[in-house]
This record gives C-alpha cells, sequence and structure tokens, in this order.
C-alpha cells in the first residue's frame, strides 16, 4: 500500500456528462441551449460545481440556465490498468494486472475447484479423505500445482499425492485450466 499526498493531485479523473432524463423534464426545447451550457467547463469544473451540492448557473447562446447536482453525471475514471473507487473525499486505486504469480495462483484454485466437482459427482462424503494424481503437459500449469501443491491436498483433502495414475482404480476427469489439458484422478482412501 502506497499513500498518495493530495498535493499531487487525485488519483481519479473526473468524468462528467449531462443527466439527460432530468435535463430533458426540466428543459424541454430549451435542451440545446442547455448541453452547450454545460460544455462550457471541462469535465473536472462540471464535476467541482455538481459535486458542491448547490444550484449553479451557466450562460450559453446568450441565455441561462441554472442547474442542480442531479443533473449532471459524475464517473471517477482510473488509468488504464487500474480499478478505483472514491467515496467522501478518498480515493482509492488498485493495480489489476495479473503477474505470473497471481495467475498460478488462479490456476491452482481453478484445480482445486475441478477435483472438488470430481469428488462430488463421484459421490464421496465432504470429510471424505483421497488419493490424487494430476497429469498435465502445460508446464505453466505443472509449475502452479507444484508452487501451490499443498494448498490443492489441504482444500481437497487430498492425504496422498501419488505420481503415476491410478490406472483405473478411482475416478477419473479431463478439464481444462486455463485453456491447458489436465486429467483428474482419485480415490477415496
Amino acid at each position: 500500500m502506497t499513500l498518495h499526498e493530495p498535493g499531487a493531485g487525485p488519483l481519479l479523473t473526473a468524468e462528467a456528462r449531462p443527466n439527460m432524463k432530468t435535463l430533458g423534464q426540466k428543459f424541454g426545447p430549451r435542451l440545446r441551449g442547455a448541453q452547450a451550457a454545460l460544455q462550457t467547463l471541462s469535465a473536472t469544473e462540471l464535476a467541482a460545481r455538481a459535486q458542491a451540492g448547490a444550484p449553479f448557473t451557466l450562460m450559453a447562446e446568450g441565455e441561462s440556465f441554472e442547474f442542480a447536482s442531479d443533473d449532471v453525471v459524475i464517473q471517477q475514471k482510473a488509468p488504464e490498468g487500474w480499478g478505483g473507487a472514491s467515496d467522501r473525499g478518498t480515493q482509492v486505486l488498485i493495480d489489476t494486472h495479473i503477474t505470473e504469480e497471481l495467475a498460478r495462483e488462479g490456476m491452482a484454485r481453478e484445480v482445486v475447484r475441478q477435483v472438488q466437482e470430481l469428488r462430488k459427482k463421484s459421490g464421496l462424503e465432504v470429510e471424505d479423505r483421497i488419493t490424487l494424481w494430476l497429469q498435465t503437459a502445460s508446464d505453466r500449469l505443472q509449475k502452479a500445482i507444484a508452487e501451490h501443491r499443498d494448498y490443492i491436498a489441504g482444500e481437497t483433502l487430498a492425504t496422498t499425492w501419488v505420481e503415476q495414475s491410478l490406472n483405473g482404480t478411482g475416478h477419473s476427469k479431463k478439464v481444462k485450466v486455463e485453456g491447458q489439458d489436465l486429467t483428474i484422478e482419485l480415490a477415496k482412501k
């Protein structure tokens, strides 16, 4: 976590646009003029006026238009590759880039989900311990399984992890994990 100094500027960019539902009802045939008045301000300026909560007046085409805060829809936009939120003057950015480490963790979670699904289809009880064999030709998936072996075993109650096929003595399923083939074999202990 890194704290951002407010003096360095906002984390999120305010995007403001006219709320056509309220503007249409309020201005009727003067709608085009009201839209032109709103366009005299930058999105940041328009967002600031609307967020102030007080009515504000703008001029366009020689005419005055009074707007309320609900006449403007404000959205906070995060930079590319980031997710953001804003509430009561506090802004938060979260990096949405998926590192290779996170990708492997996600693959391991999908392996767990697939093993759990096979356990269920095989009629095993929730507390049943299993012997587990996983096979894939994908180096990336193999690495994910190896790195998260203890997690996979713990979540699936695999007390024995074998290096060779169960040769039909258990339940088997071929699945895809992020497009990679994976064979799962398990048997009740």
